[in-house]
């Protein structure tokens, strides 16, 4: 076993003996700087939200297969290749905002080889805006107010109207900052760059917003064709302006204004919010206006307003049936007489009696009477309530159903007042347990029941519960069954109204027998 171990050394020995005596190459291959590309020049980096983009340039560039890209960033501190490009750009994406980020890039030429690494530069991406007005759509002003938003270690901007960012530098960081736009109305722009504390540029954000000083009506048009309108008619009313979402009224004449238009396509316009404002005006009042001038109105969303603007032609609108007046009314109780003067027009249909418990009614309520008999001009309203007003007007309607109101009168009824008491005889025995009462019968109008009450001493009042409800007023006996032989009961009857009030007849008393 020894000797087998020892021919083992020796034959490893002899193997590094003939390893060492190997005559070396005569012709080594001698390396040449110019295989080798060079490092990449004046690398840069622009920043924005989540991303960085490189750029760098190239001394010699056409034989250039790609680029590496190398990272490390404030948490991981050695360089590592994380992409390639075969441009002198890179966009490093889904980057952490609140990390600070270093790169380096090398070239590789068409043979494979890689040249040194660029200068380090360092980045770190943030969320950059500007924002015009707090986010306002429109102003009415060339001067607005800019909003930025930047991280903490932002020193410098630069702002512009136009993306060039001609004849523009770099100026100190403040927020608020108040701006300016050339004159004229239209969509505005801002453009601006930040500056960090790496010295960074960041890619253009810009914000926008419509600029609008004036307004004006293109035209205002009916469509009457110069016929006569009347109550229950319809007329189409149309202002082109050159602006959306803005406020369109019309006023006919003096006698009515402010009819609103409306820009979304509901009165027959098929493109909505294009500027042309309609509607479809009923005429529901009674009046007239002879050539009346119709006049459109407009105001635009930021608050401009325009010059009102007359339609080509006058309108005429006419209501025919005429007015009646209502006389002062007569109260009687809870009932009110109305009347009136008589209407004589010829197309006469109907009066129709409206009423409220509060002034300047209108016929939207429900007609309490319809009365088509034109010579019947009066009528009794009867069931009210009890020191009340009620207020009336007769409207007069023609054939056309054409109406017109009256003046509006008031009544009030009169106050409740206790019903008038009732006479009650002294009970007749009947039989050994029953007294028969009877009074006289109570004929006032509000009548709502007789109650009857007995106690076995005297006074008798209504602290105790009633032995008899009876609402028919024309029953005026009452058998009184099963009493205790050999006792006196007194009895009273009171009379109630339909209000609660009560009056009580005169105590009266029967006695059974032992």
């Amino acid at each position: 076993m020894k000797i087998f171990s020892s021919l083992v050394i020796l034959f490893f020995i002899f193997i590094l003996l003939f390893i060492a005596c190997i005559e070396k190459p005569n012709n080594p291959v001698a390396v040449i700087n110019d295989m080798f590309p060079p490092a990449p020049q004046k690398p840069e980096a622009t920043v924005g939200d989540r991303n960085i983009v490189l750029s760098w340039q190239m001394v010699k560039s056409s034989d250039i297969y790609q680029y590496y890209i190398f990272r490390k960033d404030s948490i991981n501190r050695e360089f590592k290749l994380i992409d390639s490009s075969q441009a002198k750009t890179f966009i490093d994406k889904f980057l952490d905002n609140r990390i600070d980020y270093f790169y380096q890039i090398s070239a590789i030429n068409l043979n494979g080889y890689q040249g040194p690494r660029s200068v380090p530069i360092s980045a770190s991406p943030g969320v950059y805006n500007v924002i015009i007005n707090n986010g306002a759509q429109y102003t009415d002003s060339i001067s607005v107010f800019l909003t930025f938003v930047a991280p903490a270690n932002v020193s410098l901007i630069k702002i512009c109207n136009d993306s060039f960012f001609n004849n523009v530098t770099w100026e100190p960081f403040i927020s608020p900052k108040e701006w300016r736009f050339d004159v004229g109305d239209g969509i505005k722009k801002v453009y601006a760059k930040f500056q960090n504390g790496f010295g960074n540029e960041t890619l253009t954000v810009i914000d926008s917003i419509t600029l609008d000083t004036k307004a004006f009506i293109n035209s205002v048009t009916e469509n009457t064709g110069g016929a006569v309108k009347t109550i229950g008619d319809t007329i189409h009313f149309t202002i082109i302006s050159n602006e959306i979402n803005g406020f369109a009224t019309i006023n006919i004449g003096e006698e009515i204004e402010d009819i609103v238009l409306y820009d979304d396509g509901t009165y027959g316009d098929s493109i909505p919010y294009d500027g042309c404002y309609e509607v479809d005006y009923i005429i529901t009042e009674y009046f007239t206006a002879i050539d009346a001038l119709i006049i459109g109105n407009f105001v635009d969303q930021v608050g401009n307003v325009a010059l009102p603007v007359a339609a080509a032609e006058p309108i005429s609108i006419q209501s025919f049936p005429t007015p009646v007046s209502l006389f002062d009314p007569a109260v009687d109780g809870t009932s009110i007489y109305l009347s009136w003067t008589q209407n004589n027009d010829t197309d006469f249909s109907s009066y129709r009696i409206y009423r409220s418990k509060l002034p300047d009614l209108k016929s939207n309520l429900s007609a309490i009477a319809v009365i088509t008999d034109r010579t019947t001009n009066y009528f009794r309203d009867e069931g009210l309530e009890y020191s009340e007003s009620y207020y009336y007007r007769v409207y007069v309607y023609n054939e056309s159903g054409q109406s017109i109101e009256s003046n509006e009168v008031v009544g009030t009824t009169d106050p409740n007042t206790i019903p008038d008491k009732v006479f009650l005889a002294v009970p007749k025995l009947l039989d050994n347990r029953t007294l028969r009462l009877s009074w006289t019968q109570n004929n006032d109008d509000d009548f709502a029941s007789y109650r009857i009450f007995r106690q076995e001493s005297s006074p008798v009042n209504t602290n105790t519960a009633a032995i008899m409800i009876i609402t028919t007023q024309t029953t005026t006996t009452y058998n009184d069954e099963n009493l205790a032989r050999d006792t006196e009961y007194f009895y009273r009857v009171f009379v109630y109204d339909k209000e609660g009030l009560c009056a009580g007849s005169e105590e009266v008393s029967g006695k059974t027998t032992p």
